[in-house]
């Protein structure tokens, strides 16, 4: 996990850090599947873990634009 600036305590802070580091970790791995692991589902999940990584990055961008009022400048495919 990075680490955070030389006395900054907040935990806002280091709970953001931690889950950009969380993100990107699975995101490097999910970078490895094939487009039929993608698509592949389970019983009891979101769907399928293409559709699980969009719900989460969508998720990311509705957390910076409610704290920003901005959205990225390049908007995610919607499929």
């Amino acid at each position: 996990m990075p680490g955070n600036r030389p006395g900054d305590t907040s935990v806002l802070t280091r709970l953001f850090h931690h889950n950009t580091w969380a993100n990107l970790k699975l995101l490097d791995f999910c970078e490895g599947l094939s487009d039929e692991q993608l698509d592949a589902t389970a019983i009891g999940c979101y769907g399928s873990i293409r559709e699980t990584l969009l719900h989460i990055a969508g998720g990311e961008v509705d957390y910076v634009n409610l704290a920003t009022d901005r959205l990225p400048a390049v908007p995610l495919p919607s499929d």
